[in-house]
């Protein structure tokens, strides 16, 4: 739901109403564009900037709260305080982009402006192209049948079914396919193909849907890995890139803060300017040779290039830093599907490019989003009041935030960026400076974990649930 940010921005610091304890007694207000927000009823007593918060380290508090079952829970408070490295905080109004023919075009020609585009769809494949397809099926329908023993009857019986229905389609195709692959004229497709100095790369457009959310992503990698992988590899049967730490020599002749010009020369180009640097690596290829049984053997490494990874965000700040929905392990999000609500779009907006001697030979671009409108230099509540509500919050409503431990405890106060949802206009979206307190661990498998978010809108002070939002 997106709260009253515009309402909020006018009224924070003149409204003098006192605290109102958790939700029970929060007003609901009505902004003209006839969104709904949850607030405090907090007057500001904050400032404009982050330099209010400069003293705030650590939150160390206990207290008793006890339920509407009569269940009594220790709260236990020792958070390190953190706020982003800025002077300032922005309200940021985003909506979903849209995989249409235009933002198609956006991409590709921003990469390749003048090369040839072609249709890489399979409707669109020509001869060879198909045959090779009908091959590649048929080998895998001889090496199921091989080894029927190792599948489930049912399975097995499905897949035979599907990869005969496949062949067919195909074998179908072949007598109608056209010699060579055929340019573009508009950009309905999903899969393209473009020939840039002698090497073809392949653009592909995708909307997947996991659990309760939308991914939109586009993928472009070299259509042949072997055309550029490094000298060393040629031989190899298999070949892949990742970035990733690496200490040996990088072959790449860029520097770089050279590959990095390459990288956001090529984000201007495709219009896509709203993104934070968040890591670089060295780019490593690697090959292996396939053994008897078809597994990699002889795996071999070579640094080549470098990846660089962004984030949709602001005044060098990434928004997903933060997060995303799955750090917040928030299983009612799977759940929603049952219910018959729509997908939610992913908050993992964000890019990642290869860079090699060539230019930019891969990108991975994630649920692209488009910056509407910025409100900057937000007036933000004190610390002391933040603190208040979310301390009554716990005190109200400590079922919203349910632990397995003896004690309630929490380790961090964060001064972040969330995303809220539009409540009237599907797709559209505002990221707002949001105070999340929340407890932060390392699980068994190394990985870094949080539970039990309080969200309190940094502004007006309204809570925030993440039910709402997801």
């Amino acid at each position: 739901m997106r709260k009253n940010i515009w309402t909020s921005l006018f009224l924070t610091g003149a409204l003098a109403l006192g605290l109102l304890t958790g939700c029970s007694n929060k007003k609901v207000i009505y902004d003209i564009d006839h969104t709904q927000s949850t607030q405090s009823g907090m007057k500001s007593d904050g400032g404009f900037g982050l330099a209010q918060f400069a003293d705030a380290e650590t939150w160390k508090e206990s207290w008793k709260a006890t339920n509407a079952a009569g269940d009594t829970y220790d709260i236990s408070i020792s958070a390190d305080i953190s706020v982003p490295e800025v002077d300032q905080m922005s309200v940021v109004e985003v909506k979903e982009a849209e995989m249409d023919e235009a933002f198609k075009k956006q991409i590709i020609e921003g990469l390749f402006p003048e090369e040839t585009v072609y249709n890489n769809d399979a409707d669109h494949w020509p001869k060879e192209r198909v045959q090779q397809q009908i091959e590649k099926l048929e080998e895998e329908l001889k090496q199921m049948k091989q080894n029927k023993e190792s599948f489930d009857e049912e399975d097995y019986n499905q897949s035979i079914k599907a990869l005969d229905d496949e062949i067919k389609k195909y074998t179908a195709q072949l007598s109608s396919a056209p010699s060579d692959y055929q340019p573009v004229e508009e950009y309905r497709g999903s899969s393209y193909l473009i020939e840039h100095d002698g090497i073809f790369y392949r653009i592909e457009f995708d909307e997947t849907n996991y659990g309760a959310f939308c991914m939109k992503t586009v993928h472009m990698e070299p259509d042949d890995y072997q055309t550029l992988c490094p000298d060393e590899l040629k031989e190899k049967d298999w070949h892949w890139y990742e970035g990733e730490e690496s200490t040996e020599e990088n072959k790449c002749s860029l520097t770089k803060q050279e590959a990095q010009a390459v990288a956001e020369r090529a984000l201007s180009a495709m219009n896509l300017t709203d993104m934070v640097l968040e890591e670089t690596l060295p780019l490593v290829w690697g090959g292996n040779i396939s053994g008897d049984d078809g597994i990699g053997i002889e795996n071999e490494k070579v640094t080549d290039g470098w990846k660089f990874s962004y984030g949709m965000g602001i005044e060098g700040v990434s928004f997903r830093q933060y997060g995303t929905e799955n750090d917040y392990r928030f299983d009612e999000f799977y759940e929603s599907m049952a219910k018959g609500e729509d997908y939610m779009y992913s908050m993992n907006s964000g890019i990642a490019l290869s860079i090699m001697d060539e230019g930019v030979i891969g990108m991975e671009l994630c649920c692209p989003i488009e910056i509407t409108s910025v409100t900057k230099d937000v007036e933000l509540l004190s610390m002391e009041n933040i603190q208040t509500i979310m301390r009554n919050e716990l005190t109200e409503h400590i079922d919203q935030y349910p632990s397995l431990e003896s004690v309630n405890y929490y380790t961090n106060m964060e001064l972040i960026y969330f995303r809220i949802r539009d409540e009237e206009k599907k797709g559209y979206y505002s990221y707002v400076p949001v105070w999340r307190l929340s407890v932060q661990f390392e699980d068994e498998d190394g990985n870094q974990q949080m539970e039990r978010a309080v969200l309190v809108n940094a502004i007006d002070g309204g809570v925030i649930y993440l039910q709402d939002e997801f």
